[in-house]
């Protein structure tokens, strides 16, 4: 007999004898026996793949089995019996592990190649496995793709790389495999996640702006977490089971080599940790694991409306939705399914209780539909601007002066939202900027967007849309807008452009004067005296937002803190003249607010 068939028959035998032993006993002989295969086996051997597993035998999917953690998880299920697919990339690392499996006993392996860059091989990639087997027991994702190179790619389906390999296919694969693990209960889910992980910006998710490949590889992560806790929840009671990971701190592994990084624990460590997820049954479902132990992710894995926006997002990317179903194709009837499962959401009650905002931004989706149900049908659309104002005033004056005035005004008003203050507004030809800092777009770009944000609103069920600009060169955009929204809306909803918010008293001229005895030199109505473009008015408002937007303190130690002849001074008082102006300006707009929805 030979070597090879000496081999195999030793191994053949420690691997049954594994099956009599308990779950955590049986881990550890299956350890021992993966470490025997991989210095044992003799090179050149050469064993056929077992292209489907022999009745009643366990399957297990690994993807990224080709290397590293995924290869030596892939033969510790060998090596206690489960017939493994084993996944990646190269057929020829992919032949040597199923060689290794195969060679070993009892349990036995294929290879199936896919690359996650592409959604259309990870279909082709499901597909064939739903045409070859009947059951899936266990369900690992562990392929991945990590932060270095330090590059912005995209694949060939316009998406970022890391998102797409490390979670957008992940996602694919294992909507599209449910039925065959909703078939071999009890099944197991495992995402092989990572102790890095970052919030997703879900306005930049692709993320063009401010990349970097920590940033790309710890929101991919994070995104398998949140999807692990969706299909904990999506799963109850079916008798799927579902867990993620951080297996173990830079593994000595091909991702961890890439980064430069220095290993600081072992394979075996992580197959460890990933095994106990596989096998055990002492942790409840869509748990997240570091190492051995139970931890709590990033805390956005646990808003149910920051998972339910990536979930929809996913399901517009890659066309596919729970249980496999392929949003592309449906039928009448799933169609009608799929509508009365969206409006049974947009229904459900709040889980939580909600905040004291009137900024939309700032509410839930759930919160907003609940202010308009309960009355709050108004809008305020607020124009500000980011430009020079003088040495000593933010570019972003206006903007502060709205996020104090906006606010002031809607609740004085009531049952009214206010949409994020718009920045970006008409500050001459943006091809010829005079000052550093100054932002502009153009008068057509400008009234587009009122535009666009108006009709957003009115969509939600929003019925009076207020426009009110603290610029002067937002005027005319926001009243012509405001016109043609009205014809265009034809009654359904109203538009009002609010002039008295800026033209009353601009710059609150006389309030000062004769109610607070404020005179400023020269004693014009004028917000830009000598060289600054700036006055009591918006100082004072500005600091009631936050006194270092007008540099009060750095003004204060060089015995600069005055404007127009006029001593700020102290800080609190500065303040309180902006809290007397908020109150004055906000009497003036609510009731021409009021007028104008009279008429």
């Amino acid at each position: 007999m030979n070597n090879t068939a000496i081999e195999k028959r030793t191994f053949m035998q420690a691997s049954r004898s594994t099956a009599r032993l308990k779950p955590r006993a049986r881990r550890a002989a299956a350890t021992a026996i993966a470490a025997l295969i991989s210095s044992s086996l003799s090179p050149g051997t050469e064993v056929l793949a077992q292209e489907t597993p022999a009745p009643g035998q366990q399957v297990a999917l690994v993807t990224g089995a080709t290397s590293g953690l995924g290869r030596e998880l892939a033969i510790r299920l060998g090596a206690r019996g489960d017939h493994v697919i084993v996944h990646g990339r190269n057929e020829e690392r992919g032949a040597e592990v199923v060689d290794a499996i195969n060679a070993a006993g009892p349990g036995s392996a294929r290879f199936q190649r896919a690359d996650f860059a592409s959604l259309a091989q990870v279909r082709e990639f499901a597909e064939t496995l739903l045409a070859d087997y009947d059951r899936l027991d266990i369900l690992i994702n562990n392929a991945g793709f990590g932060s270095a190179p330090d590059e912005r790619w995209v694949t060939e389906d316009g998406h970022e790389y890391r998102f797409q390999v490390n979670y957008l296919s992940t996602f694919l694969l294992t909507h599209m495999l449910m039925p065959r693990l909703l078939a071999s209960v009890p099944a197991r889910i495992v995402n092989v996640s990572s102790g890095a992980q970052t919030p997703i910006d879900f306005d930049d998710v692709m993320i063009e702006n401010n990349f970097s490949g920590r940033r790309a590889y710890a929101q991919s992560k994070l995104a398998q977490i949140m999807f692990t806790h969706d299909l904990a929840e999506q799963l109850e009671g079916t008798g799927v089971v579902v867990g993620s990971l951080h297996p173990a701190t830079f593994m000595p592994t091909e991702m961890v080599r890439r980064a430069g990084a220095t290993p600081r624990s072992t394979i075996a460590e992580g197959a460890d940790a990933t095994m106990q997820v596989v096998d055990s049954d002492d942790f409840e479902s869509g748990q997240y694991f570091s190492g051995l132990t139970p931890r709590r992710a990033n805390d956005q894995a646990y808003d149910p409306e920051a998972r339910a926006r990536l979930r929809e997002l996913s399901e517009e990317l890659t066309g596919i939705g729970f249980g496999g179903q392929d949003r592309r194709n449906l039928t009448d009837e799933q169609r009608a399914e799929l509508q009365a499962r969206q409006a049974a959401m947009r229904t459900a009650p709040r889980p939580i209780e909600g905040i004291n905002s009137i900024w939309i931004d700032k509410l839930t989706w759930m919160e907003v539909r609940d202010e308009i149900a309960g009355g709050g049908t108004t809008a305020i659309i607020a124009t500000g601007g980011v430009e020079q104002n003088g040495p000593y005033m933010a570019g972003g004056k206006h903007n502060y002066v709205l996020e104090a005035m906006c606010d002031a005004i809607a609740r004085e008003l009531g049952n009214t939202l206010c949409a994020p203050v718009m920045k970006y507004v008409p500050e001459g030809d943006p091809e010829n900027i005079r000052y550093p800092g100054t932002l502009s777009v153009r008068q057509e770009t400008f009234r587009m967007m009122l535009e666009d944000v108006a009709n957003s609103l009115k969509s939600q069920g929003f019925t009076d849309v207020v426009f009110i600009g603290d610029s002067g060169g937002n005027q005319n955009g926001m009243s012509e807008t405001a016109d043609r929204l009205n014809e265009y809306w034809g009654g359904a909803a109203r538009a009002h452009y609010v002039e008295e918010y800026y033209r009353e008293d601009i710059w609150s001229c006389e309030f000062l004067k004769k109610e607070l005895g404020i005179f400023q030199q020269p004693d014009i109505c004028s917000a830009t005296r000598d060289i600054y473009h700036d006055d009591v008015h918006y100082s004072s408002i500005v600091a009631t937002v936050d006194p270092e937007h007008i540099r009060a303190r750095q003004r204060i130690e060089a015995g600069l803190y005055s404007i127009n002849g006029v001593e700020l001074g102290p800080v609190e008082r500065t303040v309180e003249i902006g809290r007397a102006l908020i109150e004055y300006r906000t009497r003036i707009t609510v009731r021409a607010i009021r007028e104008s929805m009279a008429r």
